[in-house]
């Protein structure tokens, strides 16, 4: 955390998410905010390096790619009601970059801030994954979608929101993001991740390589990491590879736009989507076995 800055510790219950959480909270607060979230992060009770392990307790609540999207962080804060059922595990990802803004400005350090709020809330409870956007963020790596560069967006962004003092935000974005844990793996045998590798990468990845893994091997262009975030292989004997080197049955995965907010393309993945007002969710327990037909009547709509 930020020296000299003090930054509530939210021991008495949060209030429930408004439009005002989403409006800049000035930079000296910003940062102690992702700082304080990232302290978070790396001393999570479920955290072993960068995997976290849920036990066979209680139940885990898993969305989709976000992308700026405020409104549905607070539907889904809603919905997960964290500090009723304390026993929920709460799971989300990819918050950097707007896709469907008209505006040349991204906003979505709105988003980031909002789900750093919720880190430092419920810091056991809520688990942040990296996605492939942040990790363009961290190494530099643009992206463009429908003609607009995304990370010069989310700049622009970032500068508007925060002035000179932009590049130290953008900074304590990047502590965070870089303490952010690369998958989720449950005792009955799910495992979450942004995305999933292409079978001739599967064979670098373990729970142990999860676990074990340094900051000096996942920052960087070349390496598994990088193929995990970015892999989209869903042909049927890439993710039975990858589900047998992980100990899953059942592979839970954002990273691909999905019409409806769901997308199943194999007899492994679930693929589930938080972009927009079609976005879905999954509530599982954690104290079962579940094939994917007990996940896909788990999957829930985030409106009606």
């Amino acid at each position: 955390m930020s020296s000299g800055t003090a930054f509530p510790t939210f021991e008495t219950p949060a209030p429930p998410m408004t439009e005002d959480d989403a409006l800049p909270v000035g930079a000296d607060l910003a940062i102690a905010l992702m700082d304080a979230a990232t302290k978070a992060n790396i001393n999570d009770s479920c955290r072993r390096g960068y995997l976290i392990e849920l036990p066979a307790l209680g139940e885990v609540m898993v969305t989709g790619d976000l992308h700026g999207h405020t409104a549905n962080l607070r539907r889904i804060t809603q919905l997960a009601n964290l500090q009723r059922y304390r026993d929920r595990y709460l799971v989300l990802q990819e918050l950097v970059h707007e896709l469907d803004s008209i505006t040349e400005v991204c906003r979505s350090y709105r988003l980031i801030e909002m789900a750093a709020r919720l880190k430092t809330t419920f810091p056991h409870q809520v688990h942040i994954l990296l996605g492939n956007h942040e990790f363009s963020e961290l190494l530099n790596l643009e992206i463009g979608k429908r003609g607009r560069e995304l990370n010069s967006a989310f700049r622009d962004g970032v500068e508007v929101a925060y002035g000179f003092r932009s590049d130290d935000v953008i900074q304590a974005y990047h502590r965070f993001w870089r303490s952010c844990p690369l998958a989720i793996h449950t005792e009955n045998r799910l495992l979450v991740s942004h995305s999933t590798p292409r079978l001739e990468k599967a064979e670098a990845f373990s729970l142990d390589y999860f676990r074990r893994v340094t900051p000096d091997e996942i920052f960087r262009r070349e390496g598994p990491v990088f193929s995990l975030l970015w892999g989209r292989d869903y042909r049927p004997e890439a993710a039975d590879a990858f589900a047998a080197r992980l100990d899953a049955d059942v592979l839970i995965v954002g990273h691909t736009a999905c019409k409806e907010g769901l997308h199943v393309p194999n007899a492994r993945h679930v693929i589930l989507d938080c972009k927009d007002l079609d976005g879905r969710y999954a509530l599982l327990p954690l104290t079962i076995p579940l094939t994917q037909a007990d996940v896909l009547t788990r999957i829930h709509k985030l409106y009606g």
